[in-house]
């Protein structure tokens, strides 16, 4: 199962993590987990390259399905429309595939890991 945690501060996503492989059929045939790859990795490369966030805190372990990135709090507003646009794709995602996707939010201070 994949678990993406999106991390809040102030009211405001400030992160994201998200553990496992969904299992929803083998290596290279796992729609969820493509569709799970793909929604990260636009989120990653749109709020690097698009909104132009300097120097998130940014995780990929090789060893295990991990990946995870702090932006912290940002200005302005359109970083939002991309944050949340992922975030309610998974949330629908998971809803469909409840087996194997779960997100969730929780409230976060300390951002270090």
């Amino acid at each position: 199962m994949t678990r993406v945690t999106f991390f809040f501060k102030g009211g405001l996503i400030v992160g994201f993590e998200a553990v496992g492989h969904s299992g929803a059929a083998a290596r290279g045939e796992d729609v969820v987990c493509a569709a799970v790859s793909t929604l990260l990795q636009a989120l990653e490369l749109g709020m690097i390259q698009v909104v132009g966030v300097k120097n998130p805190d940014f995780q990929v372990d090789p060893r295990k399905p991990l990946r995870r990135m702090v932006w912290g709090q940002l200005e302005g507003e359109g970083w939002r429309v991309l944050v949340e646009t992922v975030r309610l794709s998974l949330k629908s995602l998971a809803s469909s595939y409840p087996k194997y996707i779960v997100v969730s939010e929780v409230e976060r201070n300390d951002l270090s890991f």
